[in-house]
């Protein structure tokens, strides 16, 4: 009601609800501003609520949704760690590793182990991975080969809202243990 007579004067549908947010951020502001000067536990509180609710909306960057880590166990062999995080997972079979750039040096196998049936509505029943999995990379490489550059592609979901990530890669440059 203070809102419609404050905005009366405004004849243009978008500026008045231009202006009906203006004043409802006005009187929020003061609101909080008053409550912090006389009730500080209670902004405090106010604001934390408000912000914990922001927070709890938000999704995490797919780097911290879907961790991975990768490093060599061997001589010819490399182990990458994947990690979803807690309410996320990631679907085996959009896992991939490849080598590139790297002379004397390729993949020979990745083992991903099973994961766990899920169906899911694009993609009906597939596995997927709700906690850490590691995946052993096998390689094949000449003795002078002293680096190697991985690129990995994954693709996992957020579970609770069902949103989905676009896939994901990331490479890494490492450096190969001697082969003799």
């Amino acid at each position: 009601m203070m809102l419609q007579r404050l905005a009366k004067g405004i004849q243009s549908p978008l500026c008045k609800r231009f202006a009906r947010r203006q004043i409802l951020t006005a009187v929020a502001g003061s609101f909080i501003s008053w409550t912090a000067v006389h009730k500080p536990a209670c902004a405090e509180s106010l604001l934390e609520t408000f912000f914990k609710r922001r927070a709890a909306d938000d999704f995490l960057p797919p780097e911290k949704a879907f961790r991975l880590r990768i490093f060599p166990s061997g001589r010819t062999s490399l182990t990458a760690v994947l990690e979803p995080s807690p309410g996320y997972y990631l679907y085996r079979d959009r896992i991939q590793f490849s080598v590139i750039d790297s002379p004397g040096v390729s993949i020979r196998s990745a083992t991903l182990p099973k994961g766990e049936a899920k169906k899911d509505p694009n993609f009906g029943w597939t596995d997927v991975f709700r906690k850490t999995v590691e995946v052993p990379l096998e390689l094949d490489r000449t003795a002078s080969a002293r680096k190697v550059k991985v690129r990995a592609i994954y693709q996992g979901c957020e579970e609770k809202r069902g949103v989905c990530y676009p896939p994901t890669t990331a490479e890494f440059i490492l450096d190969l243990p001697n082969s003799s």
